[in-house]
């Protein structure tokens, strides 16, 4: 029976306080991709941060000391899978596995998430079944997620942002992405005087099987603010890039633009992921517009405009060499884009 006074003596916790702080400039090192069991995965990314500056990956590691400190104080053993917040990874693999070598009767993985500037909130993530893997640890798991919801609200009053609605919502495109519902269509975005198209906009549609055609603005919001937003952007690249292979095998050289949300801007894969998806298709650099809307960098910090301004993939050129690659919509601030093309 555990000493009065340490409820916790005799139990090992592993925390995981998410994403290094020195992930943003080791983008070579954190997108080596990592078997994850059920897919190929970055080993790490970068994470989000506030319109204010404040990291994800500040904020992470500022909470994991301080739970570690309250689970110490009642007897646990914590073991931390990073004990720096200026370091690069370890890959989401590792840290799974500091957990498993230290037999830790509980892992918790902290991280933050986006939202809307006068939003607040929180989520409580369980792991998914991944049968041989998983079977013997999802009902602890559910178990625990109750408990730290509940314990979370219960002292805080911040509300669970993980509704009903938006968890459903966030369920269904996960399988709208393995069932093919997401199509992407292409509308000219102008006309030549020679009857030519000035290029084409790729624009994403979710077909759900009961609601029917859903248009962006219905998912994307809800989509940015999750873990989902990367694999989205990783769709529409590749089904774009997939459509301008065929177009140039029809002849016709049409140069094709997908957006880019503010969370894409925070991802230092974004570039290596360009690369490979030019590569994989033989495209050319001029083939692929990227496009990002002023408002949405403007109120980007500093490591997410290099992340647009930067060096691009591996084969791409530069992107102040050509007409630039991210390409702001119609402009309210000049001098913003003066220092973003320099």
């Amino acid at each position: 029976m555990p000493p009065a006074g340490r409820p916790l003596a005799g139990t090992v916790i592993a925390l995981d306080p998410g994403h290094n702080g020195g992930n943003w400039a080791a983008a070579a090192t954190i997108n080596q991709p990592v078997n994850v069991i059920t897919e190929w995965k970055p080993c790490d990314t970068t994470g989000t941060q506030t319109e204010a500056g404040y990291t994800e990956h500040a904020f992470a590691f500022n909470v994991a000391m301080r739970l570690a400190r309250l689970l110490r104080a009642e007897g646990a053993t914590v073991v931390l899978t990073r004990t720096n917040d200026h370091g690069v990874g370890p890959c989401i693999t590792q840290r799974a596995a500091i957990g498993n070598r230290a037999h830790a009767n509980a892992a918790i993985s902290i991280h933050a998430d986006g939202g809307p500037p006068a939003g607040s909130g929180f989520d409580v993530i369980e792991p998914g079944l991944v049968p041989g893997h998983t079977n013997g640890i999802l009902a602890p798991s559910h178990r625990l997620g109750l408990d730290i919801r509940n314990a979370y609200h219960r002292v805080t009053g911040e509300p669970d942002a993980n509704s009903p609605a938006r968890l459903s919502s966030l369920g269904d495109l996960r399988r709208g992405f393995d069932r093919g519902e997401l199509k992407l269509h292409s509308l000219p975005k102008g006309f030549r005087a020679d009857g030519g198209t000035g290029g084409m906009e790729a624009l994403v549609r979710w077909r759900h099987p009961g609601r029917g055609l859903i248009m962006p603005a219905e998912f994307i919001p809800v989509t940015e603010q999750s873990y989902l937003m990367r694999d989205l952007t990783a769709y529409v690249l590749d089904a774009a890039l997939t459509q301008a292979a065929r177009w140039r095998l029809d002849g016709l050289g049409v140069q094709v633009s997908v957006n880019l949300s503010a969370r894409d801007l925070l991802d230092v894969g974004l570039s290596d992921m360009v690369g490979r998806g030019l590569r994989t298709h033989g495209g050319r650099p001029g083939d692929l517009m990227l496009e990002v809307n002023e408002r949405v960098l403007a109120g980007e910090p500093p490591h997410a405009t290099a992340t647009a301004a930067g060096p691009a993939a591996p084969g791409v050129p530069p992107r102040r060499a050509s007409p630039p690659a991210y390409r702001p919509c119609p402009s309210r601030s000049s001098a913003f884009l003066t220092r973003l093309r320099r």
